[in-house]
């Protein structure tokens, strides 16, 4: 996977990486480092960028058939299993501390 943008929400909670290939926006949460959303998008998303409460990320798309607007409400909730079981995770899950 390539990413060519990422935008970091002004609460600093989470991270949006676009994947143009796939007509694909990525939220991972900076935490936990874990897939919240996945937003197909338009052709090649080419920018991302959260509103300033970090309500919802707003993408622009850049292909070749015209631009446009993709929006995400980042209080929706998503069911991410069918991506999940498609993709994967993102990054790794992070390792639970040993005591």
């Amino acid at each position: 996977l390539t990413s060519y943008h990422f935008a970091l929400s002004a609460d600093g909670q989470y991270l949006a990486i676009s994947l143009p290939q796939e007509n694909l926006a990525l939220v991972v949460e900076r935490e936990g480092g874990l897939l919240t959303h996945a937003l197909r998008t338009g052709d090649w998303p080419a920018q991302l960028a959260f509103t300033p409460d970090s309500r919802q990320l707003v993408v622009l798309n850049g292909g070749e058939q015209g631009g446009g607007l993709s929006i995400l409400d980042m209080q929706a909730t998503i069911d991410m299993a069918p991506y999940l079981a498609e993709a994967g995770e993102l990054f790794c899950r992070p390792e639970e501390p040993t005591q």
